[in-house]
């Protein structure tokens, strides 16, 4: 509620407390650490301590990305029965920029996501001709537990490996 302020300096005054998204430097940070005070949950679930782990990371991979402005899509969440997905879709529609992500806890699993990330990756670059496609694998591994082939095949075919260090 906004009242007349005591002089003209201070025309009107606002009797909520609280931030404000137009004076906040993170407007969306803000609004998610109302709901998850001190991001616990968030970090919790980046360091593969959710319930359902695989979907409680992609969550919080998701969030993270959201937070951070992009639009997201989950289509992992479909759990496969799309004819083909990753596990989220981040948009920059500005700047034409689409990064397909795929997320994984197990480490045999990377070699699998960077190939079926990589074949997306040129399915969408025929479709989005004028778009910068990129290509991402988020873990909960360190990055000493990453198989040193798999780090090598995703630097060769551009693919980021975003390990439990670089999601903190």
């Amino acid at each position: 509620v906004w009242n007349r302020g005591a002089n003209d300096s201070e025309r009107f005054v606002d009797e909520r407390p609280g931030e404000y998204a137009e004076v906040v430097l993170y407007p969306r940070l803000a609004v998610y650490d109302q709901f998850d005070p001190g991001l616990t949950i968030l970090e919790n679930f980046l360091n593969g301590k959710g319930k359902g782990k695989s979907d409680d990371f992609e969550w919080a991979i998701a969030t993270l990305i959201a937070i951070a402005g992009f639009q997201v899509q989950w289509p992992g969440y479909l759990h496969g029965t799309a004819k083909k997905e990753v596990d989220i879709v981040a948009f920059l529609p500005e700047s034409k920029q689409v990064f397909l992500v795929e997320c994984t806890l197990a480490r045999g699993d990377i070699q699998r996501k960077i190939t079926g990330v990589v074949e997306i990756a040129q399915d969408l670059a025929t479709i989005l001709k004028t778009a910068t496609i990129g290509k991402v694998i988020a873990t909960t591994l360190r990055t000493s537990s990453v198989n040193p082939s798999d780090s090598q095949d995703a630097g060769r075919l551009g693919v980021s490996l975003l390990t439990q260090e670089r999601l903190r």
